[in-house]
Formats: C-alpha cells, sequence, structure tokens
C-alpha cells in the first residue's frame, strides 16, 4: 500500500473515531525504543463506516514515532478489512431474545439460574433478583446468602431436595418453600432444577428456575375456601337442591333432597330426574318442555321466578313443592338448578286458616245477625216502657211516684240510646249502611246539637259554644248520619268535661278535588276536660274501649259511640282523630268532602243586614264573646265589647254622655257582680239576655228591667239571635212569643193553647221540604198499612210502619204524632189489641192533621 493510501486510511479511521462513530475494542501497546523514540502498534476493529450500512472490520498496526513531541506514522506494519455485518446481526437477535426472555420472565414471575458445582458459581437473572426483593448492586450472590433468602423452616426441605435428587441419579427436581424479603415480607416459591452430569456421571452444575406462586396460591386457597363453602351451604340447606343438565339427568342431589323425595344421593344421580320425583300426569308435559328447549337452545320461562307444582316421594306420597329455578352454564355444559321446599304442611295450615276464618266470618256474621235481631227485639218493649212511663206521667200522681218514674224514663232513654248504639253498629259490620245524599243545612245540624245537648252541658256548669262561620254553604249529604257522629262527638266532650267549656268550631277551605261544586268541611269539638295519654289514643275508636278502663265506671258508656263515628265518617270518604294531652283537654276533628247544593233554596244573609247597629257585648267568656263578635261583625255591626262588670258600666255610661246610645245590649247572665250595671239600665234600653237553662243565682233576675229583656237560649242560634234583633230593633211586628216547648204536661197543668202541630228541629227549608214531600207521598200508604196491620193483628208489620211514622215525624218536627207513635208501639209489642184500636184513634186524628198542615208550608221562604 502507498504511503498516500495508508494516510487517506489512517485519516478516516481518526476521523471516525472523532467524529463519535461506534468504535470497539481499542487498546494500544507502548515501547520504548533504544534511541529514546516511542513505537506504538494500535490494532483497531470494529466501526461503522459513513453511509451506516456495514460493520466494518479494519485491523492494521503503526508505529509512532515520538521527536521533539510530536508523533509521526511512519509505517503500517500490517492492514485487513473485515465484513461482519451478518454475525452482527446474529447477535441483534439473540440480545433481543434475551431482551424478550427477561419480560417473558417479568410477566411470569419467574426467574433462573446457574450454579456451577465445581467452582461454587452462582449466576441469578434479572427477574429472580425481584423475586427475592434484592438489589444486584448490593447483594453478593452466593449459594449460602441464597439459603439465608429462604424461611428457616423450609430450607432443610429444599437441601434435602436438592441432595435426593443427585443421589438419586434424576436430572429434575422440583420443590416449593417460602422465602422472606429484606422487607420482612414472605413470598411463596416454587424451583424447578435440572443437574448437568460430566461423561462419568458427576454432578457439573444445575440449571434451573423459581417461580413465585404467591398470588397463585392465595387465589386456589380463596377459591377452595369458596368451593368448601358453597359445598357446605349446598349440603346444610335446609331446602333441597337439585342440579341437572339439559337432558335432564341428575348431576347434583343435596341431603335436603334426600330427606324431602326419600332418596340417597348416590341413588338418584346420574338418573333421569322425571323418572324419581315429578308425578305421572306432569311427566309428560316436562318431558315435551324440555324437548322443545334442546332443540331451540331456549331457556325455560321459569327462571327467575318461584312457583308451585306437585311432587312425589320415594313411597309414592305427594307432596306440594315451592321451586325457584336458575340456569348456570359450565365447562360441563348447561346446568339446571332448583331450589325447593316442601310447602305441603303450609298450604295444609293455610286451608285450615282459611277455613277458620270462614267459620268466624259466619260466626260473625250470626253474631251481628243476633246483634241486630235482639237489638230490634229489646227495643220494642223498650219503646213500649217509655211510652207507658210517658202516659202515667200524664196522669195524677204523688211527688214521689213522679220521682220514680222520671228515674224510669230517663234510665230507659239511655237504655234505649245503647241498644240504637248496638244496633248501628251491627249494621255497619253487616255492611247495611246506606248513606242519604240529600240537601241540608250544615248550620242547623250542628247548632240542633248544641241545642240539644245544651242542658246537660250547663248543668254541669260548663260553656257550650258554638264558633260556625256566617256564611257556611248548604251542603248535600247524610244529615241523620252526621248528626250522629256530632252527637256522640260533643256528648263525649261533655261527659268527660267536669269544668271550663266545650267548643264546637266549623271551618271551611277549598275542596280537596279542586272543584268548586265539592266544600272542604272541618268540625272540631274541643273541650277543657281529663284529656287521653298518647298510648291511648290509638284504641280510642276500637269497639267496647274507652281511653281508660276506670272511665267505664265513672262516667258510663258502652264505648261504641267512638268507633260507630270513626265508620260513618269512614263511609263518607271523610276523616277522623283527636289531638289530646292528659289534663289538657282534647279536639277531636272530622274532616268532610261534601258536595255544596248548587240549588239551594234557602234566603241568602246579606252581610250589611246588621250595617250600623251600635251593640254592646257584655260576655265574660273570652272565646264566647269573641265568636259572637266575629259573626256580628261580618254583618256590619258596629261593636263594643265588655268583659267584666265594670267595663261594661263603663261603656254603658260613655254611649250615654256621648249622645250615641247603644241600640242594643246583649247580656250574659254569666256576667259576674252585674248588679250595679242594672241600676243604671233604663226602662227604654233594648236588651237581649243570654241565658242557659240552668241560670246563675247571683244574678237580678228580680229586677224589672231584667225580667222584661227579651232572651236568647245559648248555645246561641243564628235565626233565633236575628229574630230577637230584628223584634228589639223594630223592623216587623212579630210578637216575640215563644214556641210551645216539645214537653209532656204534667198532672194539675192544663195548656192554654194548643202546641203548634208541627215544629221543625231544623232551619234548612231545603231539608224540610224533602221530609215534607216523602210524608205527603208515602205517608197515606203507610198509614193504611198499619191499620191493616193492627186489624190483622200483625205485630211484626204493625212495628215496621209504626216505625216509619216515628222517623218521619221526627224530621217534620211533628212532636205530637212522634209522641203517638211511641206509645202506640209500646202498646203493641204487649199485644194488646183493644188498646191498639183506641190508641190508633188518637194517632189518625194527628196524622190527618199533619197532612193538612204540609200542604200550607210548602213553597214557604
Amino acid at each position: 500500500m502507498s504511503i498516500w493510501k495508508s494516510l487517506t486510511i489512517y485519516f478516516l479511521v481518526w476521523t471516525t473515531i472523532i467524529g463519535g462513530s461506534l468504535l470497539a475494542n481499542f487498546y494500544h501497546h507502548r515501547e520504548m525504543a533504544q534511541d529514546n523514540a516511542m513505537y506504538e502498534s494500535i490494532p483497531i476493529q470494529s466501526f461503522l463506516d459513513q453511509q451506516d450500512k456495514h460493520i466494518i472490520i479494519l485491523q492494521f498496526s503503526h508505529v509512532l514515532v515520538w521527536f521533539l513531541g510530536l508523533g509521526l506514522i511512519t509505517f503500517f506494519t500490517r492492514r485487513r478489512f473485515l465484513d461482519i455485518s451478518a454475525q452482527n446481526q446474529s447477535l441483534k437477535a439473540l440480545q433481543s431474545s434475551n431482551a424478550l426472555l427477561e419480560r417473558a420472565q417479568e410477566i411470569a414471575h419467574v426467574g433462573n439460574w446457574v450454579r456451577d458445582l465445581e467452582s461454587g458459581t452462582l449466576i441469578w437473572s434479572q427477574e429472580l433478583y425481584r423475586i427475592l426483593g434484592l438489589d444486584h448492586n448490593q447483594f453478593n450472590t452466593s449459594f449460602e446468602n441464597f439459603l439465608n433468602c429462604i424461611h428457616p423452616d423450609d430450607r432443610n426441605t429444599v437441601l434435602e431436595a436438592l441432595k435426593a435428587s443427585i443421589k438419586s441419579q434424576d436430572d429434575t427436581f422440583q420443590v416449593e418453600y417460602r422465602i422472606i424479603r429484606p422487607s420482612g415480607e414472605e413470598r411463596i416459591v416454587r424451583a424447578r432444577g435440572h443437574i448437568e452430569r460430566s461423561h462419568d456421571g458427576t454432578p457439573r452444575q444445575t440449571i434451573g428456575t423459581v417461580q413465585d406462586i404467591t398470588d397463585a396460591r392465595r387465589a386456589n386457597q380463596t377459591i377452595q375456601n369458596q368451593q368448601i363453602l358453597l359445598r357446605s351451604m349446598f349440603d346444610k340447606a335446609l331446602d333441597a337442591i337439585i342440579s341437572i343438565d339439559r337432558n335432564g339427568n341428575v348431576v347434583d342431589f343435596n341431603p335436603s333432597a334426600e330427606a324431602i323425595f326419600g332418596y340417597s344421593r348416590q341413588e338418584i344421580l346420574g338418573k333421569q330426574l322425571v323418572d324419581y320425583i315429578i308425578p305421572d300426569e306432569l311427566k309428560e308435559r316436562h318431558n315435551k318442555a324440555l324437548e322443545k328447549r334442546l332443540a331451540s337452545g331456549g331457556t325455560p320461562t321459569e327462571l327467575g321466578k318461584r312457583f308451585e307444582l306437585p311432587g312425589l316421594r320415594s313411597d309414592g306420597t305427594r307432596i306440594d313443592l315451592e321451586m325457584a329455578l336458575t340456569m348456570i352454564e359450565t365447562n360441563a355444559g348447561v346446568l339446571y338448578t332448583g331450589f325447593i321446599h316442601d310447602v305441603t304442611e303450609k298450604k295444609q295450615l293455610f286451608q285450615s286458616l282459611r277455613d277458620t276464618l270462614q267459620t268466624a266470618e259466619a260466626a260473625n256474621q250470626a253474631k251481628s245477625e243476633f246483634l241486630a235481631t235482639m237489638s230490634h227485639e229489646i227495643r220494642s218493649p223498650m219503646n213500649a216502657i217509655l211510652g207507658m212511663t210517658d202516659l202515667v206521667l200524664n196522669t195524677n200522681l204523688t211527688e214521689s211516684q213522679r220521682d220514680h218514674l222520671n228515674i224510669v224514663q230517663s234510665s230507659a232513654s239511655n237504655l234505649l240510646e245503647i241498644i240504637n248504639n248496638i244496633l248501628d253498629f251491627s249494621k255497619i259490620e253487616a255492611g247495611k249502611i246506606t248513606l242519604e245524599q240529600i240537601p241540608f243545612d250544615l248550620r242547623g245540624q250542628i247548632e240542633e246539637v248544641c241545642e240539644t245537648l245544651a242542658v246537660r252541658a250547663h248543668q254541669k256548669g260548663l260553656e257550650l259554644l258554638c264558633d260556625i262561620p256566617p256564611d257556611l254553604p248548604e251542603v248535600v249529604g247524610d244529615p241523620y248520619r252526621l248528626h250522629q257522629i256530632l252527637m256522640n262527638l260533643v256528648d263525649n266532650a261533655i261527659k268527660f268535661t267536669s269544668q271550663g267549656e266545650v267548643v264546637v268550631r266549623v271551618t271551611c277551605g277549598p275542596s280537596a278535588m279542586n272543584d268548586e261544586k265539592m266544600g272542604e268541611i272541618h268540625i272540631g269539638v274541643a273541650d277543657t276536660g281529663i284529656g287521653i295519654a298518647t298510648e291511648h289514643i290509638e284504641q280510642l275508636f276500637e269497639q267496647f274501649t274507652q281511653a281508660d278502663g276506670s272511665t267505664t265506671r265513672k262516667y258510663g258508656g258502652t264505648g261504641l259511640g267512638l268507633t260507630i263515628s270513626k265508620r260513618l265518617v269512614a263511609l263518607m270518604d271523610g276523616k277522623i282523630w283527636v289531638d289530646s294531652e292528659p289534663d289538657q283537654g282534647s279536639t277531636f276533628h272530622v274532616l268532610l268532602h261534601l258536595p255544596i247544593n248548587q240549588e239551594s233554596r234557602s234566603a241568602p244573609k246579606s252581610s250589611n243586614h246588621l250595617s250600623g247597629v251600635r251593640l254592646l257585648l257584655g260576655i265574660g267568656n273570652d272565646k264566647g264573646r269573641n265568636i259572637l263578635k266575629r259573626t256580628l261583625t261580618h254583618f256590619g255591626a258596629q261593636i263594643t265589647e265588655a268583659k267584666d262588670s265594670s267595663s261594661l258600666l263603663e261603656s254603658f255610661k260613655s254611649s250615654r254622655q256621648e249622645g250615641q246610645p247603644f241600640q242594643i245590649i246583649i247580656l250574659d247572665t254569666e256576667m259576674p257582680e252585674s248588679e250595679s250595671f242594672w241600676q243604671e239600665v233604663g226602662a227604654d234600653e233594648k236588651i237581649l239576655i243570654l241565658t242557659s237553662t240552668n241560670p246563675s243565682q247571683g244574678n237580678p233576675i228580680t229586677n224589672a228591667i231584667f225580667s222584661k229583656a227579651a232572651r236568647l237560649r245559648k248555645p246561641i242560634k243564628l235565626n233565633s239571635l236575628f229574630k230577637k234583633m230584628n223584634i228589639l230593633l223594630d223592623r216587623n211586628r212579630v210578637n216575640d212569643q215563644k214556641p210551645t216547648p216539645n214537653i209532656p204536661e204534667k198532672a194539675g197543668h192544663t195548656v192554654k193553647k194548643e202546641a203548634p202541630v208541627l215544629f221543625p228541629i231544623t232551619t234548612d227549608l231545603a231539608t224540610f221540604e224533602a221530609a215534607s214531600r216523602d210524608f205527603l207521598d208515602n205517608g197515606p200508604d203507610h198509614h193504611q198499612q198499619l191499620h191493616g196491620a193492627f186489624q190483622a193483628h200483625e205485630v211484626k208489620q204493625a212495628l215496621a210502619e209504626l216505625q216509619w211514622m216515628q222517623e218521619a215525624a221526627t224530621k217534620l218536627g211533628a212532636n205530637r204524632l212522634k209522641i203517638l207513635s211511641t206509645r202506640l208501639k209500646g202498646v203493641a209489642e204487649l199485644k194488646d189489641w183493644e188498646e191498639t184500636a183506641k190508641r190508633f184513634e188518637d194517632l189518625d186524628q194527628e196524622f190527618q192533621k199533619v197532612l193538612a198542615t204540609l200542604p200550607q208550608t210548602r213553597g214557604l221562604s
């Protein structure tokens, strides 16, 4: 090679080195010559050519002579060019395979090792370091250090396995043991090894792998535990569990199934289920369904449902079963598993309960019929007792005899009320109560209840108040049943209140149905009585129950009133409830939705009826005063209040001095210490006295002005109040004559003026006219049938006709006809037909009077 070519190659070599190309296996040897020159031989191998296409091996030697500090190339001793691209590609492939192997070991948690038995050298893969939790840069790889990584309890196991493999000339071995990482964590590994021997059989080295099986072992243990648990549940389940394959062969049969069906597991496994536990009449259907599923590959329609079916025991006994079916896909195929419960005893119990219930319902029906029959049978003689007692009271009696008969009459009336309650309760239980739907005056019904019970309230010194909106609408419903409900509630309030007051309050609200034709009526009956404990409220509306057992002895009663009221309210689609605390009184609430009568013929009350009228209210009871003030203010009156005698007198004098005297003074007889007021009152004052049936003895009832004042009995009825006020204001010329009270004449008293034929108890004209039309249309027929029953001596029919006559007379206010009907019922009950004929003549005369009077009253407003 020429010098220039050598220099060119040399330049290219160093340019490659300086340019950063690959330079491998560089070494040099430097020698000192005797002439103080340095000779340096540099073999250069393996660098890339400029195109990076091939790997070129360039080998050459040169002598570098150092002279005066300069390096000069004198000559090249040898040179050679080799292309090793193919070898390098093989090397790359090997390196790639090694990388892939390391990645695979990492994923599989498998490390490998090689141990030279002669030198003791131990080589580990990178993954084995990771499994053992070691740092290969800090850990001295040796067999002794490896043994230290093994759990102390497992080291002998590993050594014995290795020794046994060497001694037995077996080239492979396998052992599982625990290792302890430097962090203290325990892991489980499985080691597999191979022993390589020399030609004479001497062990030369061992090669093997170590796999971390901790997670797999734990997962396997979890699976085993679950299998044990499932098997235990399967074996211990109280329900029978049976699994079959798609062909209907039994693949599992738990102990409960053995107990229910009488077959052992070994006896039935692999057999067709249909041949053992399915009754004959169902076998064909079962087989067809199974064939259909096999042909279509579908699933049973019963999956995920509970259903009942009959079953068959090994002894041929039929049983009732309840089953839930599930489908499970396994490696062996689809399995159908049924969870089966024997409901034979349960169904027998249910059937027994149904039979018992039917018997109880029949007995209850018989009881209700018995109560209804007995109530009718008892009520008839009770009417006779009342009628006869009433007759005797109208004869000449001594004072002692009259007192005794009054007690008999009062007790008989109470007993009749109890009988009526029992009869109503039995009718409700039998579902034979029907509600009327007729227009009626709700205010009139409430005022009538309060008026009826006012005597009892005043006898106990209680204030009975009615708080009713002046514009309360006329509604459509059953006035008799509503009257019955209110009578029960108000009567209870009076019964359980010893002092204070009872207030019947009515409020109107928008209908829950948002219909202008419907009205929401809320009636509350509040008292200041003994109250009710919270734990007794829930049972308060149960039959024959009172808040406390002791109240039955102290206050009396059957405990049916509230039960009847609750059921009647329910029939009206309403609600009834109570708010109460012991010693704080109670408030019973009734909420009803009643249609408003859109064709009311009652005259509307004008809101300016008392416009400009100056009134002085002298009422001591705050609630009573506020109720009356609110009502009169609604009608335009100018109200001045006085809650005691001093304010009453002061207001009275002030009005006189100012020249604007009160046009009417409304004074409650219960106003304390009012004597000073009466001394100042002149004869020209218009005074309206509010009084009870039992006025306080301390009032100046002998005062001349007091005795001439107009009187109005409490609780106040709105129509009566306006009538009295119109008379005092001279707005009409109607004489202030009180109607003759509905009280039988006592012996020794003569009646100067005959009582009116009709004295209606309702202020609702529509209700009265409905009763009148019924009496005019049907009364003559009932009267004729009654006469025929007496002639034929038919007691049952006569009593039924008299009952109709009594109820019709009550609705009309035909008091004398009602009394005559009651008396005649008593005589008819005794089957005294001669006396019956005489009494019928009196009833016939009164009946004709009512017929003659009714046409005159129709159409009046």
